[in-house]
C-alpha cells in the first residue's frame, strides 16, 4: 500500500473533511514537529473514525495482532475477557496500541498478563515518537497515582463508538498533530497547526463564521456517518426526540422546528466549549511547533493543553466544561470524581522534574484560540 508520502511532500492528491473534499497539490509537511512521525495518508479518503483506524492498521502491517512497544501480541482469545470490554481490543485488531496500553491501564495486572499473549518482537520501528520510560516523567506520575487510587474502586463506563475512537484513540494519545481526529475533522473550516500554505479564509474569516459553522457540526458529522459509515439501527435513536413530540401530540412541524434548535444549540454548546477549553493557544504546543528534546509522553500531554483557574475544584462546571483537564489527558479511564485528588501527587511530580505548568483564564484561551488560528510559522522552545 503507497503512503503517498515522498520527502516531506503529499503529491497531488485529493482529502475528503466531512462530506467536502480538498485538493492538496504537492503540501510541503517539512514544517511538523517530529519529521520522522509519519502522518496519515488520507489520499481519496474521507476524514473518519473508521478511515483512520485503517489507516492505522496500514502502518503495523501485522492485520490479526496488536503492538504494544516493539511486541507482537495475540489477544484473539483475551477480547471477550477484557475488563474494559471488547470493543477496544475488536477495533484496534491491527494497531499499534503503546500509548492507549499505558495511559489506560494504571495498575500493573495488565502488563503482568503480556507475556501469555506474546507472538514476536516487531520487525519494524514505531511510527510514533514518543517514549515511556520508567524513570520518566509519565511512568514516575502514574506510580503515584496507582498508590493513591489504591483505596478507591474505579469502574468503566459506556461510550460512543466514534466518540471512543476520534476522542479516546486518537486526540487523547496524540492531540494537536496530524494524528489527532479533533484537528483534522474539523479542517477546512478550522485550522489549528501553523503550518505555512494556511490560507487567508482559514486564519482570519473564522471569526465571522465560526457561529455558523460551531451550529451545524453536529449536521456534518450525521450526515458523514450516514454516508460513509451507517450504524445499523442505532441510527435512529436521535429520532426519539421528534418520534416523542409526535406522540404527545405536537403538530409535525413544530416538531420539526424544535428538534432542530436542540441539535443547533447542543452542537454549538459543544463545538464552543470543545474548541475553546484547553487545546488551542499560541501557548500550548501544535504539530509545527519545536518540540522537547525529552520525547517523555506525558511530558507531550502536558505541552499540548492548559486548564482554567476558574473552574478547578468546581466539580459541576469540571464536568460539563472539560475541567481538570490535564489529569484527564494523562489518565483518560480515571473518572472525573477522583482527578482533584490526583493534584498533589500531579505537583510533586512537576517539582522533582522541574516543571512549571501553569494555569490560566478561560478568557485567554478564547482569544488565543483565535490567534492559534491566524499562525502560520511554528514557535521555538524556550531554552531557559
Amino acid at each position: 500500500m503507497s503512503t503517498g508520502w515522498n520527502n516531506g511532500r503529499a503529491m497531488g492528491k485529493s482529502h475528503k473533511s466531512w462530506l467536502f473534499t480538498i485538493v492538496a497539490t504537492s503540501i510541503d509537511y517539512s514544517w511538523r514537529s517530529y519529521k520522522e512521525w509519519i502522518p496519515p495518508s488520507w489520499e481519496g479518503k474521507s476524514r473518519t473514525c473508521q478511515n483512520w483506524l485503517e489507516i492505522r492498521k496500514a502502518e503495523v502491517k501485522e492485520e490479526k495482532l496488536w503492538r504494544i512497544h516493539d511486541s507482537l501480541y495475540d489477544f484473539t482469545d483475551f477480547i471477550k475477557l477484557h475488563p474494559g470490554g471488547s470493543f477496544w481490543l475488536e477495533v484496534t485488531k491491527g494497531t499499534d496500541i503503546t500509548e492507549a496500553f499505558e495511559s489506560h491501564h494504571i495498575n500493573e495486572g495488565p502488563r503482568n498478563i503480556l507475556p501469555k499473549y506474546f507472538v514476536k518482537a516487531a520487525s519494524t520501528k514505531r511510527n510514533a515518537p514518543f517514549t515511556f520510560k520508567e524513570d520518566g516523567f509519565y511512568m514516575t506520575l502514574r506510580k503515584r497515582v496507582r498508590e493513591k487510587l489504591k483505596s478507591k474502586s474505579i469502574k468503566p463506563g459506556p461510550s460512543r463508538k466514534d466518540w471512543r475512537i476520534s476522542h479516546a484513540m486518537s486526540h487523547h494519545l496524540y492531540p494537536n498533530s496530524l494524528h489527532d481526529l479533533e484537528i483534522t475533522m474539523v479542517e477546512p473550516w478550522f485550522q489549528y497547526l501553523p503550518r505555512p500554505d494556511k490560507p487567508f479564509t482559514a486564519r482570519f474569516l473564522s471569526l465571522i463564521y465560526f457561529p455558523l459553522a460551531y451550529a451545524v457540526i453536529f449536521y456534518g458529522e450525521g450526515f458523514s456517518r450516514l454516508m460513509l459509515h451507517p450504524d445499523g439501527l442505532k441510527e435512529l435513536i436521535p429520532l426519539a426526540i421528534p418520534a416523542s413530540m409526535l406522540l404527545s401530540g405536537v403538530p409535525l412541524i413544530h416538531a420539526l422546528i424544535w428538534w432542530n434548535i436542540i441539535v443547533i444549540s447542543a452542537s454549538f454548546t459543544f463545538a464552543f466549549l470543545g474548541l475553546n477549553a484547553a487545546h488551542h493557544h499560541p501557548n500550548i504546543h501544535h504539530d509545527g511547533d519545536e518540540p522537547r528534546e525529552d520525547k517523555d509522553w506525558g511530558l507531550y500531554q502536558l505541552d499540548t493543553v492548559k486548564d482554567r483557574v476558574e473552574i478547578k475544584g468546581i466539580f459541576f462546571f469540571v464536568l460539563v466544561m472539560f475541567g481538570d483537564h490535564t489529569l484527564h489527558h494523562l489518565f483518560p479511564t480515571i473518572d472525573h470524581a477522583y482527578l482533584d485528588d490526583l493534584y498533589p501527587e500531579l505537583e510533586k511530580t512537576y517539582e522533582d522534574f522541574g516543571i512549571n505548568h501553569k494555569m490560566t483564564t478561560m478568557s485567554d484561551l478564547i482569544i488565543g484560540q483565535f490567534k492559534q488560528l491566524g499562525r502560520i510559522t511554528g514557535n521555538k522552545r524556550s531554552k531557559g
